[in-house]
């Protein structure tokens, strides 16, 4: 889910994008990825192997909104693909498609949704087929003790999605209730794995400073401590673990809880890759080798994206489209893409994500080129970062 995204707030679409293009004519990243024209959106994508023997590169899929479903597309060379859980009975086909592509279960980790619980004495912890693995209603009426209150008592929801109920994720026995739910779930529905949500460093989507239980930093570090327990506990459950991580790591206890969850998952997802923003925009300018106004220089996240992945984890890179087909959203997927490749250890198991706005298949030439392997390390010249590949 896309979290304080930072457009300015009298900033038109139009202004936008005449700011990206102004910084991709002042900034280009040395990798040619774009090619031919503007291959639209669902064309297809040539492979370079035979059908009977798959590849996986370093692309991946999500698809979690009402209608995605049923555009994945060719998912032969995706190494993940990101569906919500009612999405299960998609699985068999990805799997025959390529039995190493990871479909992985969207789970939130921090909220629940709010919703009329009826007179039934006794919901279950979880309900088959959500994407909330605790579910409101057993919550709300065998451990009120985990929701999160603002300054005045009342139990706090984000600003931006008002039925999601901020939950203490610092509690051991909300924990505990989360990790079991979600096992079962993944298992039951075949998933190899979860997505996780909403892991955040610091409190985002509107609530920072409003926590009554805890600081900002404290919350932070309530969600490591969820993160371990869960991560650890799906794992050794044989599940792949891939978290939405948010943290900004110019600040130091962000960047230290960031660092702190990495080591523990099986890949770091960062969000709003190249550009700030959210899903069908707007967008603020694509971050470049100078910081802009609204957005950190690019040498920050680069290096960041080479500790996460130092530290562990496989790095994946996932940007949101404006619209579901136009020439502007090829170019921030291309440009996406080259960031991704800049940073990328080379591992099998990273991967850059491009989703676009609405129910469209995202694959396009533009975007999805299999370079190979990285031969040299990213190199800054000017304002050109150059990076060799095989």
């Amino acid at each position: 889910m896309p979290r304080n995204p930072r457009p300015r707030p009298d900033e038109t679409l139009s202004r936008v994008l005449a700011r990206a293009a102004r910084i991709c004519s002042r900034v280009i990243i040395g990798l040619l990825l774009v090619v031919g024209d503007a291959a639209r959106f669902g064309a297809a994508v040539p492979h370079t192997s035979a059908a009977a023997e798959p590849t996986i590169s370093n692309i991946s899929e999500l698809s979690i909104d009402t209608g995605q479903m049923n555009h994945l597309g060719d998912t032969r060379r995706y190494n993940y693909v990101i569906l919500q859980e009612y999405m299960y009975s998609r699985i068999g086909e990805i799997k025959r498609a390529n039995p190493r592509t990871k479909v992985l279960a969207y789970l939130e980790a921090a909220t629940v949704r709010a919703r009329g619980c009826g007179a039934d004495p006794a919901p279950r912890s979880h309900t088959p087929h959500d994407s909330f693995a605790v579910d409101y209603c057993y919550a709300a009426r065998a451990h009120p003790e985990w929701f999160l209150h603002n300054s005045v008592g009342r139990h706090l929801a984000y600003a931006d999605y008002p039925r999601y109920m901020v939950m203490d994720v610092g509690n051991r026995s909300y924990q505990r209730t989360w990790v079991a739910d979600a096992i079962a779930a993944a298992r039951s529905d075949g998933f190899d794995g979860v997505y996780l949500d909403d892991v955040n460093t610091y409190p985002g989507h509107g609530i920072g400073g409003q926590i009554a239980e805890y600081t900002d930093r404290a919350y932070g570090r309530a969600m490591t401590s969820f993160l371990v327990t869960a991560s650890t506990e799906l794992r050794a459950s044989g599940l792949v673990v891939a978290a939405n991580v948010a943290a900004n790591p110019w600040i130091a206890w962000q960047r230290a809880y960031g660092l702190e969850i990495a080591s523990h998952l099986s890949a770091y997802v960062r969000e709003h890759y190249s550009r700030y923003g959210d899903i069908c925009g707007p967008f603020s300018e694509r971050f470049a080798a100078t910081a802009g106004r609204d957005t950190p220089p690019l040498a920050d996240l680069l290096t960041y994206d080479r500790a996460v992945q130092a530290a562990g984890a496989h790095l994946l890179g996932i940007d949101y489209g404006y619209s579901p087909a136009t020439a502007t959203d090829l170019a921030a997927a291309a440009y996406g893409r080259a960031v991704f490749l800049l940073a990328w250890d080379g591992r099998a198991g990273g991967a850059y994500v491009y989703r676009p706005c609405g129910p469209v298949d995202p694959a396009s030439a533009s975007w999805t080129l299999d370079l190979g392997a990285p031969t040299t390390a990213a190199v800054l010249t000017g304002a050109v970062y150059r990076r060799s590949y095989s």
